[in-house]
């Protein structure tokens, strides 16, 4: 799963692989999933470059 998140670069992440109006995109969806990928990208390529990533409490 790491690496196919980092693959995607910096792209947004649109979910759309669950019947829920608003966990997913669509015409009323927040796309809270697509969101939360794109946040553990993001630590994952911190990570790999060498930032602290800050540990959940």
């Amino acid at each position: 799963m790491e690496r196919t998140l980092l693959s995607t670069g910096d792209a947004r992440i649109i979910y759309t692989d669950l019947d829920s109006p608003y966990w997913v995109a669509g015409q009323h969806g927040t796309n809270w999933i697509g969101r939360l990928l794109e946040v553990i990208r993001s630590e994952l390529a911190a990570a790999a470059a060498g930032v602290p990533v800050p540990s959940p409490s």
